[in-house]
């Protein structure tokens, strides 16, 4: 039998750890700058799931969810009109509800809306451990908290321009 040739093996194990340990630090920078953004759509699309944005019938939507949805979906912070109820002509494909009279959606469309909200759900969880795992194991903790808050503060900055 043929001895192995190790010096292969040898810069192979030394080339992988770098890519591995610089894929990693990126993963962490590029995950703290995008984290409150993250944390913010997952939170306002799952407001939007149930139509909490939008005033129907007896509910009036509160001006600060309205506000945040018009971040999410339309990227400005000016608050859609709020629709009184009788100038609802019809059912449009962005309503959540059923109009007064109508019928419920189907069981599927209840199931997809409860499973997206898990997702929502999970994402937030995911992100805020990932989130506590590079500020608590991060070797550049200044940075991380530098991309944290550059990731908070700047979306603020660009809607007030």
């Amino acid at each position: 039998m043929a001895p192995r040739d190790t010096s292969s093996d040898v810069a192979r194990a030394r080339v992988f750890p770098n890519l591995a340990m610089t894929v990693r630090r990126w993963h962490t920078y590029i995950g703290a700058l995008i984290a409150p953004s993250v944390l913010f759509l997952s939170a306002t699309g799952s407001i939007q799931l149930y139509g909490l944005h939008e005033s129907h019938g007896d509910y009036h939507a509160p001006v600060l969810l309205r506000s945040l949805s018009a971040i999410h979906k339309d990227q400005t912070y000016v608050p859609p009109p709020e629709r009184p109820a009788h100038d609802a002509v019809g059912p449009k494909a962005h309503d959540h509800g059923p109009p007064a009279g109508e019928e419920a959606p189907p069981v599927s469309t209840t199931i997809l809306k409860a499973f997206y909200l898990a997702v929502a759900g999970s994402l937030i969880v995911s992100t805020l451990a990932g989130v506590w795992m590079a500020v608590t194991f991060g070797r550049r903790k200044r940075l991380i908290w530098a991309l944290l808050i550059l990731g908070a503060v700047l979306p603020v900055a660009i809607l007030a321009i």
